[in-house]
């Protein structure tokens, strides 16, 4: 699986301090919260995902050292597994 580095390239980082719908005088200050918590969970769930692949590009290229951090954890996250079943946790 061979990705090309465009598809890295900035694509636009949205600005959630300055959407002007988020300010609109019938919603409350609760409402914005949650809304703008709502936004920060998605963008930084977006970002996520971007480095994942930006790391598995990386490791396919052999720029990286090692794994990507995603396929450590889910190794690790096997073994563990593995563990509680042996020593029945």
């Amino acid at each position: 699986l061979r990705l090309e580095s465009h598809e890295f390239a900035p694509c636009g980082i949205p600005d959630v301090m300055c959407q002007s719908s988020m300010y609109r005088n019938d919603c409350t200050n609760e409402e914005l919260i949650g809304n703008e918590k709502g936004r920060e969970k998605e963008f930084i769930s977006k970002l996520k995902q971007k480095l994942d692949k930006l790391a598995r590009y990386a490791a396919a290229s052999g720029s990286l050292e090692g794994e990507p951090t995603s396929v450590t954890i889910e190794k690790q996250c096997v073994l563990i597994d593995q563990l509680r079943t042996k020593l029945d946790l």
